[in-house]
């Protein structure tokens, strides 16, 4: 049997040929979706006598393997989880809908799948993956950003709206400066953030609350420049998350700053007023030395690291995802607790001692 090559996703005929008269019979069709073809070296036995059943072994390689995948990143979105493994390339599994694994479907799939080249040039890999909640964004070997999947705001920002995308599109330049890569994206609701190499925030998508940061509600299909806001003057970016109506950020102050929606107090800034540039995150129960390194964005609620290893959190708390032992919303950082202990209140004639 002479060699087969590997397979793009499609579908392969395979036939057998009787040796004696070179009659090509029983064509087979094998459709491959999104995963390596197999190259096939060789099949045993190589003839068959007719009308009977018989029992093939193929060797070669770029067979099925169900082994695990070594990841170095894992980003879960909403009914589906995406990943970059060692060599660069991204994995995306779960819910299909809108083509948000970006293997050129749109079929909900229970293993991983290898996104597809899509836009990006040939042999550029991923260096990070996020998924949002019907979107999915990349960071390329090259500093360019891909999206896929849902795009009726321009959460992919590649320029249009309206028109989803099952493999990655390209994320136009926008505002940002020639030569200015991407060093972070992060998928949100229906909005996308990420940070330049010039340490700056660009956000584009759906805006009505305000969570591109830029001064406008109007939406952005691609990339706008996050406005200085409360920031000091020349002050950058070291994180940045998209949430579901708002984002948030970590300045090279090491403050946390966000934008957009803030009916649940996800701001952090002790009321429900939302923002359309980025304001300060009260310091909260944070000690006055310590600040944050980086920052994550839930629907309705935000979490922070800090410097002393401690994490913060502060909005909605309806289920407890605060970590604060209550479900008590909260309007600035409250520590997250480790409940290791209870307390006691002991009363000793009129006197009341608490432990």
């Amino acid at each position: 049997v002479n060699p087969m090559p590997a397979h793009a996703v499609g579908t392969v005929s395979v036939s057998l040929k009787r040796i004696y008269d070179n009659k090509t019979s029983n064509n087979v069709d094998y459709t491959y979706d999104n995963l390596l073809g197999p190259d096939i070296t060789s099949i045993t036995p190589s003839t068959v006598a007719p009308n009977t059943s018989n029992t093939f072994s193929l060797t070669g390689t770029n067979f099925l393997n169900y082994g695990p995948i070594n990841l170095t990143s894992i980003s879960t979105g909403n009914y589906h989880t995406c990943g970059v493994n060692s060599n660069g390339d991204g994995y995306c599994w779960g819910e299909g809908t809108y083509g948000k694994l970006g293997n050129g479907s749109t079929t909900n799939i229970s293993t991983p799948v290898l996104v597809s080249q899509g836009a990006r040039p040939a042999g550029v890999t991923f260096s990070s993956i996020s998924a949002g909640e019907n979107h999915t964004c990349g960071v390329g070997s090259n500093g360019r950003g891909y999206c896929w999947g849902y795009n009726p705001y321009g959460q992919l920002g590649n320029g249009n709206t309206g028109t989803d995308s099952s493999i990655p599109v390209l994320v136009s330049k926008g505002d940002r400066p020639t030569g200015v890569t991407f060093t972070k994206v992060n998928a949100g609701r229906y909005h996308t953030c990420g940070i330049g190499s010039n340490g700056q925030g660009y956000c584009w998508g759906y805006n009505a609350s305000g969570q591109v940061g830029n001064g406008s509600t109007n939406p952005a299909y691609a990339p706008a420049l996050v406005s200085q806001g409360a920031r000091p003057s020349g002050g950058t970016f070291t994180d940045i998350s998209a949430g579901g109506y708002y984002s948030c950020g970590v300045g090279n102050n090491g403050q946390a700053y966000c934008w957009g929606a803030n009916g649940n107090y996800q701001l952090g800034t002790g009321n429900t007023t939302g923002s359309s540039t980025p304001v300060l995150v009260i310091q909260g129960a944070r000690p006055s030395n310590v600040t944050y390194t980086s920052v994550d964005t839930g629907h309705q609620h935000t979490c922070g690291l800090g410097s002393d290893g401690n994490g913060y959190c502060w909005g909605n708390n309806t289920d407890g995802h605060l970590g604060d032992g209550t479900t008590t919303n909260r309007s600035t950082p409250v520590l997250v607790k480790l409940f290791d202990q209870y307390e006691y209140q002991i009363t000793i004639g009129n006197n009341t001692l608490a432990q």
